[in-house]
């Protein structure tokens, strides 16, 4: 069959779908828990409503908090374990959400150019930016690009906070053993240095 057209606002309809997994991204009963009825006006409502939501819960403070930073702190590699640590957690609470709206993406452009467009480049853009500042201020090994390094960095935490979850291995790892482990490695990647996360 031919490609699926935009969700038509029918009384909530697919509209309605897309925004549970924008604004209750922490699976089905979190879902359950929110106010009723969802309701969908206008495209223009509904896609300034969605970039509302994600807006809120794609914030990364820890991020933005070391790119205001003029100078580095006292350890730079604990500062830079703790934006992969927000980072990785984010990413496990928001994965059914996410799953939502990136399926959604495939067919529906203005889904699409809000999370690829807008979200994920933003945040990319920020992390490079953070990882060249360190390296010029000589605190990380200098890198080949800092977008290469950074993308590389977000989707390794992507896969293991969210995508292992589909793979038949991958799902069966303990949870704090995989977020443990890829702190420790992402971390090492970027500063090269270890950063031994607590017990």
């Amino acid at each position: 069959g031919g490609q699926a057209g935009p969700p038509h606002n029918n009384g909530g309809g697919e509209d309605a779908v897309v925004l549970v997994g924008a604004a209750y991204p922490f699976g089905p009963e979190g879902a359950a828990a929110g106010p009723k009825p969802l309701k969908v006006g206008s495209r223009k409502a509904f896609t300034a409503r969605l970039a509302e939501h994600r807006a809120r819960e794609t914030d990364l403070p820890s991020l933005e908090a070391a790119r205001r930073t003029k100078s580095p702190p006292s350890d730079v590699v604990v500062e830079c374990a703790t934006i992969v640590a927000d980072l990785f957690d984010w990413i496990a609470r928001t994965r059914r959400g996410m799953d939502v709206l990136e399926r959604s993406a495939l067919d529906v452009p203005d889904v699409a150019r809000l999370i690829y467009g807008g979200m994920r480049s933003q945040f990319l853009e920020h992390f490079a930016e953070y990882i060249d500042r360190r390296a010029k201020q000589g605190k990380f090994p200098r890198p080949v690009d800092a977008y290469v390094s950074a993308r590389l960095a977000v989707e390794t935490v992507t896969w293991m906070a969210r995508h292992r979850h589909g793979d038949a291995d991958g799902g069966q790892m303990d949870d704090d053993v995989v977020r443990r482990t890829t702190i420790q490695l992402v971390t090492r990647a970027i500063t090269g240095e270890t950063h031994e996360p607590p017990a």
